[in-house]
């Protein structure tokens, strides 16, 4: 009885580290809480911000444009991508991912409108590092935008759904590039403690209305 109490306990011990592990990645990628508006595209920013501004958990937000796409490197190879417009400077605020480039620097990323930051796996996929340039073939209107990007830095933090897939670009260059100027599909909040988001979440959603959707990181 006490060897079957110990290894329980040494059970519970390892899969309670490998939760928190895996919770410590997924916040790394992402945001605490995300807002959208229901129906479409988010247009009323300020409408947002204001309502962001009045909750006192809240510690920082970004404003960001999703799009898929086709990533092709120049020796041929290609995978599937998904493109998230960030806003460089509130990035580092917002995730982790600024600190998990284990190539290139965030600097050069926020001095270049046309770099793109791009997970681990999908750089060994298309076979690129720092300095190659890739083509986005985005899938977005009636007729393919083609955006060239170079390589300015990969990120790695540990969840597959990111490293193998995610690409972060300018914000304001996406939008252009995609004739959303002014258009967001949503806002990433982050809430600083864990034990914020119920709390924020709740708040926000009363402020907001049904109009928006407050969703957390899970």
């Amino acid at each position: 009885m006490v060897v079957g109490v110990s290894a329980l306990i040494i059970v519970n011990s390892v899969m309670s580290g490998f939760q928190e592990t895996i919770r410590e990645r997924l916040l790394c990628g992402n945001a605490h809480l995300i807002i959208t508006r229901k129906g479409g595209f988010l247009y009323k920013r300020d409408f947002v911000e204001k309502a962001l501004n009045k909750v006192k958990e809240v510690k920082s937000y970004e404003g960001f444009v999703f799009v898929s796409a086709m990533a092709v490197s120049e020796n041929g190879y290609s995978s599937g991508a998904s493109l998230r417009g960030c806003e460089v400077e509130k990035e580092p605020l917002v995730t982790g991912i600024p600190q998990k480039l284990i190539a290139g620097n965030w600097k050069r990323f926020s001095q270049e409108k046309n770099c793109a930051v791009i997970g681990r796996i999908l750089a060994e996929n298309l076979g690129v590092t720092v300095g190659d340039s890739l083509k986005f073939i985005v899938s977005y209107g009636s007729i393919p935008e083609v955006l060239n990007l170079s390589v300015c830095g990969i990120f790695e933090v540990g969840m597959y759904q990111f490293d193998s897939s995610l690409v972060l670009v300018h914000l304001d260059f996406l939008q252009k590039a995609l004739g959303l100027e002014g258009v967001l599909n949503g806002i990433m909040v982050n809430v600083g403690d864990v034990s914020n988001i119920s709390k924020a979440e709740k708040t926000l959603k009363k402020i907001l209305g049904p109009s928006y959707s407050v969703q957390d990181w899970i």
